[in-house]
C-alpha cells in the first residue's frame, strides 16, 4: 500500500508539474484532487479522538451531549466506546453518512463546537 501511495504522489508530482505549477504550496489542492481520484481514501477521523452525540432522552425529556472515543474506523463509519475498559456489546456504530445530521433522536458530530451548535438548535 505505501508503494502504491509513493507511485501516485510521484504521478500527482508530474500532473502538476505538466501544468505548469512550480510552488509547493499551490500544487497541494491539485495533487490532493489528484490522489483522490486515483483511489486515495482519507478518513475523516483516527482511533483515539472523541466525536460527540447529540442525544434526546424520552425518561428526561432533555437534549444533551455524549463524548464518545473512537474505538475503530472503517470504510463505511465508526464504532465507538465511552467506557474506558470496554466489554462486548459496548460499542457503538455510527455511519459516516450519519454525521451532521439529525437521525431519530441523535445528531452525531466531529467536533465539540459543532455538537454544542446543534444543541442549541434543539433547545
Amino acid at each position: 500500500m505505501r508503494d502504491r501511495l509513493i507511485e501516485l504522489l510521484k504521478q500527482a508530482d508530474e500532473n502538476t508539474s505538466s501544468k505548469g505549477i512550480t510552488d509547493y504550496n499551490d500544487a497541494i489542492p491539485d495533487n490532493a484532487d489528484y490522489l483522490l481520484a486515483n483511489g486515495v481514501i482519507v478518513l475523516p477521523c483516527k482511533v483515539g479522538e472523541k466525536i460527540y452525540v447529540v442525544i434526546y432522552d424520552d425518561v428526561i425529556e432533555e437534549w444533551y451531549i455524549a463524548e464518545e472515543r473512537v474505538a475503530e474506523v472503517g470504510t463505511r463509519g465508526v464504532f465507538t466506546n465511552a467506557n474506558a475498559e470496554p466489554k462486548e456489546g459496548d460499542f457503538l456504530y455510527f455511519p459516516y453518512e450519519s454525521f451532521g445530521k439529525q437521525i431519530d433522536n441523535e445528531y452525531v458530530c466531529y467536533t465539540r463546537e459543532e455538537a454544542e451548535r446543534a444543541l442549541e438548535e434543539r433547545m
